[in-house]
C-alpha cells in the first residue's frame, strides 16, 4: 500500500473479511491504518470525520451501528489502526449474552439461521480470542475457527457501508497521489488472500 496524502504518511487500506467465495455485499469490513504514530493529528480527524460521516448517511444510525476502534503494535516499529462500523445487534431471548441468540435488524440474520455459536464482535473475538461459555462454540472454533471468524465478521455486515466509506475516501482526498493502474479505462483495484492476525486480516483493496 502507498501512503495517503492525509494521513501524514500513513498507509491506508480497506479490508473485506468474510468466508471464501463470498460477494463484497456479503462481507463485513474494517479500515486498517499503519501509521508510526496513532495519535497523529491527521489520523484522529480522519476517523472523527469518517465516524460523523456514516453517522450522518446510514438511516437509524445512533440505534443502528457502532464502531470497533483499536490499535495494536506490528513488531515493525508501527502500529495498525483498526476502525470497523459494525451493526447493534439485537438479543432474542432472555437469557445469558453468552448463550443467547442475536440478530443483525440490518440484514434480518439471526445466530441460529447463520448457524453461528456466537455472532458479537468486541476486541477479543474480532481478532480472534474467545472465552468459551458453552460446548457447541468451542466444537465450531475447533473444527475450522479462521472459517468461523470470516462467517462472524461477515454477519456483521452493514449493507451499503462500504460505498459510504470509499465515497468518503474520494471526497476527502484520501486515497495515495499515485494514480491507480488501469486495465482499458477502468482503474484495477489489487485483492489480495492474507492470514488472519490482528494485524493483516481478509481481503485488502489496495489503492496502488
Amino acid at each position: 500500500p502507498l501512503p495517503s496524502p492525509v494521513l501524514d504518511g500513513a498507509m491506508l487500506e480497506l479490508v473485506d473479511v468474510g468466508p471464501e467465495g463470498t460477494s463484497l455485499e456479503n462481507q463485513g469490513l474494517m479500515i486498517r491504518i499503519t501509521t508510526e504514530n496513532p495519535t497523529a493529528l491527521p489520523v484522529l480527524k480522519f476517523l472523527v470525520d469518517l465516524r460523523y460521516h456514516l453517522l450522518v448517511n446510514v438511516e437509524g444510525a445512533a440505534e443502528a451501528i457502532d464502531f470497533l476502534v483499536t490499535a495494536v503494535a506490528d513488531e515493525t516499529g508501527k502500529f495498525v489502526v483498526i476502525f470497523a462500523p459494525l451493526p447493534q445487534l439485537v438479543k432474542l431471548d432472555d437469557k445469558h449474552p453468552d448463550l443467547a441468540t442475536w440478530a443483525n435488524p440490518l440484514t434480518g440474520e439471526s445466530s441460529e439461521t447463520a448457524g453461528l455459536e456466537e455472532t458479537r464482535i468486541d476486541f477479543g473475538k474480532g481478532v480472534g480470542h474467545f472465552l468459551v461459555a458453552k460446548q457447541a462454540l468451542r466444537e465450531q472454533l475447533l473444527e475450522n475457527g479462521e472459517e468461523t471468524l470470516r462467517r462472524i465478521w461477515a454477519f456483521n455486515r452493514i449493507p451499503g457501508i462500504r460505498s459510504l466509506i470509499e465515497d468518503f475516501f474520494r471526497v476527502n482526498g484520501a486515497l495515495p497521489e499515485e494514480p491507480p493502474k488501469t486495465y482499458g479505462s477502468q482503474p484495477m483495484l489489487t485483492w489480495t488472500r492474507t492470514p488472519l492476525s490482528p494485524s493483516n486480516t481478509g481481503h485488502t483493496t489496495r489503492y496502488a
